[in-house]
């Protein structure tokens, strides 16, 4: 029997890709499956079934990428790694698939290597399993303990990996499966830990060497994409670096939480990595979030999804909650508008428009923000310490010449004016509704906050890219400005 599946791709070259072979001492009740799925999160997965009442199988189907595939015979599996155009033969006996199998054809070599490895470090690989190790080990044994694990893998590539056998994909592939199941598991560790005890209101640190020892290039790492332990890393890297802008205190609200880690995401992680973030993160919390959340997560989605890998099938699965309206109790009353409504991009806490001429002859200090936001939060101890240092430098006419204007995108003005009166914020506040859809933020073309600028006396954008509060630097910037 022959099974097909073609999938057109407008940006990659799909290649016709077989798998098949023949099982010994096989049944008429037994079935071989196939299952690839190159999304990773079980949207438009291929899958193949048969019988194998005359024990020879054949699965044929288009691949634009590789992949780590499920290979199944009744509910025994091995993964298997395929490459578009690959003609993988396997033949095994029936009882045996877990510990037995004869590789042939295009591909086999890559798959020899990887049952080897597999079968040499079984269970060092299962997150299920490391997840519950965790949960009971100290981090300096754990850490221990998979450092010498990380080493002795490594070791087993150096001596192994044959780069006239293995495809030049296949050994990145299992060369960052053995660096990601390390780091995936160190910055996994205090998250997992954190969220098993319900009492605990912090996520522990991790040492700093620990994340010291990460370079750039290892985060946004886009050829690692068809690792399961790259992604593993990723989404959890995002929550602990999410977890300590918010001075690890873990979130109360869980719109807030998952705002916060798209809102790291898009300021850190890109590419493919940041499009399998978003998708997987809406498919797996969608339900538990704000709609309006929603709609902004998936429009960023499908803004930058061009070759339609999630969007289209994601839509399906949000599209009734994206429907729906905020909870009552969090959405912003709307006052009637007047004939000019639509110029009014942001006002003040008394509700009144704003508008950036209504400080010209001052130098304006903007600050973009929201109170889901942790990175925003984290800046404004530096801020308040460089209105401390400028109050001790200028003049008293010259302190008049200076303004700190916040302005919030925060969906709802009782988000805004709660987090404004819990932090205690000082300087002038304002708001512009509605997320990554509010005015302002389509005004300056904002991708990501906190997000400063300067305007000057004149009332002139002079740096629509200012540095940060907590950039020394910031500080002879502002006092030039205040002088001229």
């Amino acid at each position: 029997m022959l099974i097909s599946l073609c999938l057109i791709s407008l940006f990659s070259q799909a290649e016709t890709t077989t798998v098949s072979g023949s099982v010994t001492n096989a049944s008429e009740t037994d079935t071989v499956r196939l299952v690839v799925d190159t999304t990773y999160i079980e949207l438009n997965e291929m899958r193949f079934k048969e019988g194998l009442d005359d024990s020879d199988f054949k699965f044929e189907f288009d691949l634009t990428e590789n992949t780590i595939a499920e290979f199944l015979v009744n509910k025994t599996k091995i993964h298997i790694y395929l490459e578009p155009g690959d003609a993988l033969q396997l033949n095994f006996d029936k009882d045996s698939l877990a510990t037995k199998v004869a590789f042939d054809g295009e591909g086999a070599k890559n798959n020899e290597f990887l049952f080897k490895f597999n079968e040499t470090f079984a269970g060092q690989f299962d997150k299920y399993a490391t997840e519950e190790e965790m949960k009971s080990e100290n981090l300096d044994i754990f850490e221990m303990t998979h450092y010498d694990q990380l080493q002795k893998q490594q070791s087993y590539l150096k001596d192994n990996l044959d780069k006239f056998e293995q495809s030049k994909g296949f050994q990145e592939y299992i060369k960052n499966q053995v660096r990601y199941n390390y780091l995936g598991s160190m910055v996994a560790f205090p998250i997992i830990r954190a969220n098993d005890d319900p009492a605990k209101t912090e996520v522990d640190p991790l040492p700093r060497v620990v994340l010291e020892s990460l370079k750039p290039e290892w985060i946004n790492n886009e050829t690692a994409m068809v690792s399961p332990r790259y992604r593993y890393f990723v989404e959890n890297y995002v929550v602990y670096k999410t977890s300590e802008l918010n001075e690890f205190k873990k979130f109360q609200n869980y719109t807030n939480s998952v705002e916060s880690k798209y809102v790291y995401a898009r300021q850190n992680i890109q590419d493919a990595q940041f499009k399998y973030f978003l998708a997987k993160y809406l498919h797996e919390n969608y339900d538990r979030v704000k709609p309006s959340t929603v709609r902004w997560i998936y429009n960023h989605l499908k803004e930058i999804d061009n070759s339609n890998k999630y969007h289209e099938k994601i839509n399906e699965i949000v599209a009734a909650k994206m429907l729906e309206e905020d909870p009552i109790e969090e959405v912003v009353e709307v006052e009637e508008e007047s004939a000019s409504s639509s110029e009014v991009y942001m006002k003040d806490m008394e509700g009144n428009a704003l508008d950036f001429k209504d400080f010209k002859g001052k130098v304006v200090y903007v600050d973009f923000w929201a109170s889901w936001c942790g990175p925003c939060r984290s800046q404004f101890p530096h801020a308040a310490k460089l209105k401390e240092q400028l109050m001790m430098e200028l003049s008293k006419k010259e302190k008049e010449k200076i303004v700190f204007l916040y302005i919030s995108i925060d969906d709802t003005e009782s988000g805004w004016k709660g987090a404004v009166k819990k932090l205690e914020m000082t300087g002038f506040q304002a708001h512009s509704p509605g997320g990554w859809g509010s005015k302002v933020v389509k005004m300056f073309n904002i991708s990501g906050i906190p997000r400063y600028m300067l305007i000057n006396k004149k009332g002139e954008f002079v740096d629509e890219q200012a540095k940060r509060p907590s950039d020394p630097s910031i500080f002879g910037t502002l006092l030039e400005l205040i002088r001229e």
